[in-house]
């Protein structure tokens, strides 16, 4: 091996980066990790499955192979690898909704302005677009669900060590800010019965909720949280809101739900908190995502503490809730009470 083999290597792999998502988003799009079964099945058939040319479907699973989604075993025939069986939608633990939100129409073209959002500081989105993200979601109802699925997969996924952490309220009223489809907020009416909550979050997105087994415990409100935020709870919990925003918008939020707030309520904010130096490559690239669609940013504690402490509120208690992604639940208080 030359000198600087891997160093090439390195440079090859990410610049064909780009191709190894185009295959796996087909595979998704086409339907073919839900269209095989267990068992292997021929080409030719899983081609009628899918209503799509054999010869095509042929090359696409070639180049999927490849890469170590699926195997031809025998010749000719189809079955799952390890890696492609992850795809499926009723994989237990899967990545299905992970793979496409991450290859949505809209993460793809946030990322496509990067550039423009390192030398300017906006959204790379809005400037190919001219409307955000948040716009172009409620146009588009296909991605409005990938993106609300996997908030909700990510909701599942810290949904217990966020219960077993003892920082989350367990009776009184909390209000789920900007809470999409309420997993987190039904995640926790479900295992304290002395809870009762209001899921606040856009009209459109309000709209596609439906808990009737929580009853009168959920509440459903609609409204914008840079206007407005339901007044008198005993709880406040933003989940993965600020980090969508710049300083002064996420400063809004926080000026809001301080107004509404009470001398005696608790503000919780679940964010994925960035350490002073370093970091890993998961934290890198949702900072960027950040910048690139929303002007936003992950932020480090100190960070969370000035925004707080603009809006009128001291942080109070900070638990560490995953340490590999730095997801963090921060507590806060109206100052005058802290």
């Amino acid at each position: 091996m030359t000198q600087n083999a891997r160093p090439r290597e390195l440079v090859r792999t990410l610049v064909r980066g780009r191709r190894r998502a185009g295959v796996l988003a087909a595979v998704l799009d086409t339907g073919v990790p839900d269209a095989l079964d267990q068992e292997a099945v021929p080409l030719a058939d899983l081609a009628v499955r899918l209503g799509v040319d054999p010869d095509d479907l042929r090359r696409l699973l070639r180049a999927a192979r490849a890469v170590g989604l699926f195997v031809e075993e025998p010749p000719g025939w189809i079955r799952h690898s390890p890696a492609s069986a992850l795809l499926r939608s009723d994989a237990p633990g899967g990545l299905r909704d992970e793979a496409r939100h991450v290859l949505s129409a809209w993460t793809r073209i946030a990322w496509d302005g990067l550039e423009h959002s390192v030398r300017t500081g906006t959204s790379g989105f809005v400037h190919a677009t001219g409307r955000s993200v948040f716009d172009h979601l409620r146009d588009h109802p296909d991605e409005a669900e990938r993106f609300h699925a996997f908030q909700a997969e990510v909701a599942r996924r810290g949904r217990d060590a966020l219960l077993a952490s003892g920082g989350l309220p367990t009776s009184g009223t909390v209000v789920d800010v900007g809470g999409g489809r309420g997993a987190l907020l039904a995640a926790l009416l479900e295992t304290a019965p002395a809870l009762h909550g209001t899921l606040f979050d856009l009209p459109e997105v309000i709209a596609g909720v439906s808990r009737p087994d929580l009853g009168d415990r959920l509440t459903l409100a609609a409204g914008d949280f840079f206007r407005e935020v339901p007044a008198g709870a005993d709880a406040y919990l933003l989940s993965h809101v600020l980090h969508d925003w710049p300083d002064s918008r996420a400063a809004r939020i926080l000026e809001r739900v301080a107004a509404a707030a009470t001398p005696t309520s608790r503000v919780l904010v679940i964010e994925n908190v960035r350490p002073r130096s370093g970091g890993g490559l998961l934290l890198a690239y949702l900072d960027l995502q950040m910048l690139a669609a929303w002007e936003g940013r992950e932020r480090t504690l100190d960070e969370y503490r000035d925004l707080l402490r603009g809006a009128g509120l001291a942080l109070t208690d900070v638990r560490v809730i995953d340490p590999r992604g730095g997801m963090t639940m921060l507590t806060a208080a109206p100052e005058a009470s802290s």
